[in-house]
């Protein structure tokens, strides 16, 4: 086995019955070919078994066969009855990094339409200006009413102005 050191986490693959299939066939033309590495499998092989003649494996006493079970039990129920928001799927995407992001985009967010909004509120007039242009508004659609009698007025003015230029000469 000295020779083959990259064969032995293999020879301990194999011993604890973990080896692939296709590990499995190369590790066992390489045992029909290496007597070194055959001999120290027969002898790990012999190891274990007297390991496990000598020292069993030890059991559980039935309170911790119990506390073992009830723990369990209420692990994989609580999986189950667990609120959306702590469910394990989320929480592999929500970090409190993100979540720090967003509060700080939020915070900015509001932060510029608080400013705008108080930035339109210093362009509030006074009411006296108010006053003002409503008055000027009033006039105005006063004399659009109006304009249709503005230009019969206009139309006698100069009728009058040609009739007394005529009268004038007569």
């Amino acid at each position: 086995m000295k020779n083959c050191r990259h064969w032995q986490e293999t020879l301990w693959l194999e011993v604890y019955g973990e080896l692939g299939l296709e590990e499995q066939l190369k590790w066992e033309n390489h045992l029909a070919t290496c007597k070194a590495c055959l001999q120290e499998r027969k002898r790990l092989i012999h190891l274990l078994e007297n390991v496990k003649e000598v020292m069993p494996e030890p059991s559980l006493s039935r309170e911790s066969a119990r506390a073992l079970h009830t723990a369990i039990t209420e692990k994989l129920t609580e999986k189950h009855h667990r609120a959306w928001w702590r469910n394990p799927f989320l929480a592999e995407y929500i970090k409190p990094m993100h979540v720090a992001a967003v509060c700080g985009m939020l915070v900015v967010a509001f932060g510029w339409f608080g400013v705008k909004g108080i930035q339109q509120a210093r362009t509030v007039k006074i009411a006296s200006d108010v006053g003002v242009e409503e008055n000027m508004i009033a006039k105005n659609i006063d004399i659009l009413e109006n304009l249709d009698l503005l230009e019969e007025m206009d139309t006698l003015e100069k009728l009058d102005q040609v009739v007394g230029r005529k009268n004038a000469t007569i």
